[in-house]
């Protein structure tokens, strides 16, 4: 998937074109970079009104859902994607596809839109140019339908909390991904004390914000090192809420 400048996804929709997927992935390799939106062009719109993501690609083995396969693959594809996620300002989800595998979009609610015309013979079915259909859903429909199923997850997000700056945001990424602060420091270009201090203050400010969290973190004692304690805890909360790493401009005071 993909987060797309809003002119991009309104564009298509009004004058739409089939294999979007295919062109904006060929801008991209002929150094288009501005077709997709990164981190930092994500945060004001994550921050904002929401974001316009759309599905580049989605390939299974089989979907012949007469086959128990088929059932296993979504199975272990749809817990991740929805991970992948969770804590995005979604506003709205648009997916190009075949019409003859639009059950899988619908089954996960996301409502046939409209038609895409005309075809060209770069095409999964066996005609060579089957038609192809655009599923989608938004915020207001889901609102206004009670919409069901991976769409839902999709468009539920928890505001954050905390509003951490996205130097911290970084810095908890890298912790999470396993990384030593000497590595961390290496990472973000920094010297190890600043690792210290950026750990310092998001210490004092999820304390602030939520008291009880280091309440399991013991006073300092002969050989036991209280900020290692407190890096687990706030790794350890902050893996479960990942809408807190989601890149956003909000400043806390």
């Amino acid at each position: 998937t993909c987060f797309l400048h809003e002119s991009v996804a309104e564009d298509f929709v009004a004058r739409p074109k089939p294999y979007l997927n295919r062109r904006l992935l060929t801008r991209f390799r002929d150094g288009d970079r501005s077709v997709f939106l990164f981190p930092q062009e994500q945060a004001p719109r994550n921050a904002g009104a929401g974001l316009e993501m759309f599905v580049l690609e989605y390939c299974q083995e089989t979907f012949d859902f007469e086959s128990s396969l088929a059932h296993q693959i979504l199975n272990a594809i749809i817990p991740v994607y929805i991970a992948a996620h969770t804590g995005f300002n979604v506003k709205r989800c648009l997916h190009e596809t075949e019409l003859s595998v639009g059950h899988i979009q619908e089954s996960g609610g996301n409502p046939f839109l409209f038609e895409v015309d005309p075809q060209d013979p770069f095409s999964l079915s066996e005609a060579g140019h089957g038609p192809r259909g655009v599923y989608g859903v938004s915020r207001d429909s889901l609102i206004a339908d009670q919409a069901t199923g991976i769409a839902k997850s999709l468009l539920f997000c928890q505001a954050p909390k905390f509003q951490l700056v996205l130097q911290e945001q970084a810095l908890v990424r890298h912790a999470l991904e396993g990384f030593t602060d000497v590595e961390i420091a290496r990472a973000m270009n920094v010297s190890r004390d600043r690792v210290k201090q950026i750990w310092q203050r998001i210490y004092a400010h999820l304390e602030d914000i939520v008291p009880e969290l280091f309440s399991s973190v013991a006073s300092p004692v002969e050989g036991v090192k209280r900020g290692g304690e407190k890096r687990r805890v706030s790794v350890a909360y902050l893996r479960s809420h990942p809408e807190e790493l989601r890149p956003r401009v909000l400043r806390r005071i």
